[in-house]
């Protein structure tokens, strides 16, 4: 029983997270709803090829009540904190 898209966020503009980005967006019921990148150059660019209205902070994606799942495209090391 679909309910409507699957509206996702994604931490991470680079080379892998570009790469799940290209496919999440072929998918019927899967949206793109925002993203959030350190790289500033890089997060801008993924924001403007996927019609974005722009990066936003990790924080502030977390927050966001219109995002269902948050993809973690960045290197394991990043996705916590080291204790």
């Amino acid at each position: 029983m679909a309910s409507g898209p699957i509206h996702i966020g994604v931490i991470g503009a680079g080379g892998f997270g570009l790469f799940a980005l290209q496919h999440f967006t072929q998918l019927p019921d899967v949206k793109l709803v925002e993203m959030a990148g350190t790289h500033r150059e890089a997060a801008l660019a993924v924001a403007q090829r996927f019609g974005l209205s722009g990066t936003e902070d990790i924080d502030a994606l977390l927050a966001r009540p219109d995002i269902d799942l948050v993809y973690i495209a960045t290197l394991p090391f990043l996705h916590h904190p080291r204790l």
